[in-house]
Parts: structure tokens; C-alpha cells; sequence
């Protein structure tokens, strides 16, 4: 075992990097990529807003991540200071997260919540379309080359670290489904801003199901126009800051049933992503815990950290909508 400091002032100098030009990248984040880079390096020291950490049995997740830019990034998992952690590269930014991360308290929430609103169920977030048929310019056919997640942050969403939100949100979600649900098929995130007609949307008009629909239609749109197909197995998430009225007193994120699209908001618990894409792709409520901690289907679990991972059930279901389908 190699252990290995690597000082900010080395860092400043070095050279153009896989993932981000040197030229823009923080210390901190050129200083990581330079133990990755140098193989023989597995277990080093970081110095990362204005702490220093130690990082051990670093493992590259296999994800394609894409930022706003267009740019990839990566998705990493190892331990820190002794602790479960993920961590996200992504243009000119490293973010650290930790697995046992705390709850943050009801003030903090405006902020970012890690735990349920007081009087949240869980139970109301499943929304039937309003059309009896409802148009798909899509369907889930067999044969897909992996599951791919386009989540765009609503221009008010209040995430302007998107290194920070994808850590938060998804980096654990990804390792979950990569490892435990359907280990050897790709996953694929893209995270996307600025994209008119639907980062800008107004989601407190209408119904929820209208709205749902017009993420699905409109994020379909944009990845057809601006990416080519998006995948024969593809889901839209529009991250937003407030609530809307119309999903349901007290309900921080709505899917659609059957459908592709999700609405989710940062008053949410760190599993609100992981659980509205959850209902897209064969996971349901009455098969998640909420003893201890609350599992990435569960419900209401009042000062209860998420537990980052679906339940095994919840796991075998999922499995079971998308192994066919890829």
C-alpha cells in the first residue's frame, strides 16, 4: 500500500486533465485527478474545503455522466477518513459526500433536506394521466442498451453546485443499480440547464398530470432535437425547489403511473430522486422500510436519514421491469 500527499501547490501546475481543462479546475479537484491518473497511487491525502481527507479504495463507478455543458464527468465510490463515501468529478468541481451523512434539521431546509417534511405520507406522489390515452412518442421495447436518466434543474431550483447535486442525489443511486439491481448493464445520467420550455416551466399550473406529461413530452423533444434518440429506455426528471400545490397537500415529488417523467423537489429527503424515478421503473411504496432508516421507496419516516438503497423486494422488482427491456 502506497500512501501519498498531494499538495495544492503541485496541484496548481498541473496539465490539462481527462476530465476538466486545468486552466478552470480548482486545486482541490486537479490534485484529485492526479492521484487518478497515477495508477500505482491507492490510498492518498486531499486537502478539500479547507479540510484535509484521506481517501482510500477509490473505485471508479462504470456510468457515463454528461453536465450541463456537455461535458462527462465521473462517478466514484471509496472510503474517507475511514467513512463510506462518494464522490463526483464533474467540469471544474469535486464534491465529497458521505454515506452517513446526517439529517439536515427543519431550518436547514432551505438549504437542502435530508429528512422527510413533518406531515409528508409518501403516499400521494403517484399520479394517473389525465387522457385516457395518453401519447407516447416512445415506448419501452426490448433491447435497450441501458437505462438512461435526463434530470433537468428548473431554472428556480437553487442548485447551482452540480457537481454537489449529483453526488447528493444520484452518485449512490447509480452504485445501488450498477451493483445490487442490474449489475453489467450501463447507466446513464445527464444533467442539463437553461433549457427552454422546461427548466423554466411553470409546474404550479395545471395538474400535476399535465404537467408530468409535458416534462415527459418536452424532455423527450429536447434530448430527440439536441442528442439524437434518447434511448429506448429513458426517463426525465425536473428537479424544482418548491413544491406545487396541485401535487397533493404536504407531497414533495410526483411521478407518473405507467409513465416516464417525474417531478421532484429539494424539500425532499436525500432519496427523492432515487424514488420518484423508482415508480418509472417497477418500485412501489408497500415493499419499502421505515424502520431504522427509510429505504428509497419509503414513505413518511419523521427524523429519519435515508438509507440509501432500495429494498431487496423493491430491488427484485425493479430488476424484474428492466432486465427484459435491456
Amino acid at each position: 500500500m502506497r500512501l501519498r500527499h498531494l499538495p495544492l501547490a503541485l496541484a496548481l501546475v498541473a496539465g490539462t486533465l481527462a476530465t476538466a481543462p486545468a486552466a478552470i479546475a480548482s486545486s482541490s479537484a486537479l490534485a484529485f485527478d492526479m492521484a487518478v491518473a497515477d495508477r500505482q497511487v491507492t490510498e492518498f491525502t486531499l486537502e478539500h474545503n479547507g479540510a484535509v481527507h484521506r481517501i482510500a479504495g477509490l473505485e471508479r463507478l462504470d456510468v457515463e455522466l454528461e453536465g450541463p455543458d456537455g461535458r462527462p464527468g465521473a462517478m466514484y465510490v471509496a472510503r474517507v477518513d475511514g467513512r463510506p463515501a462518494t464522490l463526483v468529478r464533474l467540469g471544474d468541481a469535486l464534491d465529497i459526500a458521505f454515506d452517513d451523512a446526517a439529517p439536515t434539521s427543519a431550518a436547514a431546509r432551505s438549504r437542502r433536506s435530508g429528512e422527510w417534511t413533518a406531515d409528508y405520507t409518501g403516499f400521494g406522489d403517484l399520479v394517473t394521466s389525465d387522457d385516457a390515452e395518453p401519447y407516447d412518442p416512445e415506448a419501452d421495447e426490448p433491447g435497450g442498451d441501458g437505462l438512461n436518466v435526463w434530470i433537468f434543474l428548473h431554472d428556480q431550483s437553487k442548485e447551482p453546485d452540480h457537481a454537489h447535486f449529483l453526488n447528493w442525489y444520484t452518485t449512490w443511486w447509480v452504485r445501488e443499480m450498477q451493483k445490487d439491481i442490474v449489475p453489467g448493464k450501463k447507466v446513464r445520467v445527464f444533467l442539463k440547464t437553461n433549457v427552454p420550455g422546461l427548466t423554466d416551466l411553470d409546474y404550479h399550473a395545471g395538474t400535476a398530470a399535465q404537467r408530468l406529461k409535458d416534462v415527459h413530452l418536452r424532455g423527450f423533444e429536447h434530448v430527440h432535437d439536441a442528442h439524437g434518440a434518447p434511448g429506448q429506455l429513458a426517463r426525465y426528471v425536473l428537479f424544482v425547489d418548491e413544491p406545487a400545490a396541485n401535487w397533493g397537500e404536504d407531497v414533495v415529488g410526483v411521478a407518473l403511473d405507467n409513465g416516464k417523467s417525474a417531478l421532484a423537489s429539494r424539500r425532499g429527503p436525500r432519496h427523492i430522486v432515487a424514488h420518484e424515478i423508482g415508480h418509472t421503473i417497477g418500485g412501489v411504496h408497500e415493499l419499502a422500510q421505515k424502520a431504522w432508516c427509510a429505504s428509497s421507496m419509503a414513505g413518511y419516516v419523521w427524523l429519519t436519514a435515508s438509507c440509501l438503497w432500495y429494498t431487496t423486494p423493491n430491488q427484485r422488482g425493479i430488476r424484474d421491469y428492466l432486465l427484459p427491456r435491456l
